[in-house]
């Protein structure tokens, strides 16, 4: 088997490095088998940036939560987990999202946050034929995965990632006698068809990653044809793990 490894702390990084080798694998840089983003949820994310959706993923966590990781590192440093006993058969898809921002397309595991750092601006969305004005700093439209992280802290549903749903959710929203706004998520299905525009120069941050776009003409959401493949995904057991992680 051959292992592309990535992580922020070389230290750590060289102790799997040798755990790999010593298990008779080897560690490569390119034409690998497995990616195993070894951190937390970010480097998870960076991981899927720089190597595609092609190859499964084995994510092990060495950060503070790990949400998405099938290990702990500990586990496999102390051979509590045995790298050559891991079902590697054992894959899980998941969906993920495509938003086309002004005819750009990405794709989007965690969320997509469109953001206006001075003023509040409004949004034009329209959900099905029916548009609604939204009137706040920015907005945030989240996939089952990332309904953990960031739209969790904005006060967003928990939505279990084998479902095909995401949500939109304001941020800092502007709620008076003139202005009635979103107080709340929204959550739609890959059926609905959605748009989203404004006039303003805004931040669209897209799984972390910082886009400045300035006067958003459209921005049209739709399931990915591609999957993000888990080896030995503990989403298995999704709220025992929510249980465990989050609550």
């Amino acid at each position: 088997m051959r292992y592309k490894v990535i992580g922020y702390n070389e230290i750590e990084n060289d102790i799997l490095k040798k755990k790999i080798i010593e298990k008779g694998h080897e560690v490569v840089d390119d034409d690998f088998d497995i990616v195993i983003p070894l951190g937390g949820d970010g480097t998870f994310l960076s991981a899927i940036n720089s190597c595609g959706l092609e190859k499964p993923f084995l994510p092990i966590n060495a950060g503070t939560l790990g949400f998405m990781a099938s290990y702990e590192a500990g586990d496999i440093y102390f051979d509590n987990i045995d790298l050559n006993q891991i079902d590697y058969n054992d894959i899980t898809e998941f969906n993920l999202m495509n938003a086309t921002i002004n005819n750009k397309e990405f794709i989007v595991v965690n969320e997509v946050r469109i953001t206006n750092r001075e003023v509040t601006s409004k949004f034009k969305l329209t959900i099905n034929h029916e548009t609604l004005d939204v009137r706040a700093s920015g907005l945030e439209i989240i996939t089952a995965i990332g309904s953990t992280g960031w739209g969790r802290a904005n006060g967003g549903a928990i939505i279990n990632p084998g479902k095909e749903l995401y949500q939109i959710n304001s941020i800092f929203p502007l709620s008076n006698r003139l202005n009635r706004n979103l107080n709340g998520p929204i959550v739609l299905d890959y059926n609905d068809k959605v748009d989203l525009s404004c006039a303003d120069c805004l931040d669209v941050v897209i799984d972390g990653t910082l886009i400045e776009v300035c006067n958003i003409e459209s921005v049209d959401i739709k399931k990915s044809e591609k999957k993000l493949k888990i080896i030995n995904s503990k989403m298995h057991n999704y709220y025992e793990l929510l249980q465990k992680k989050i609550f």
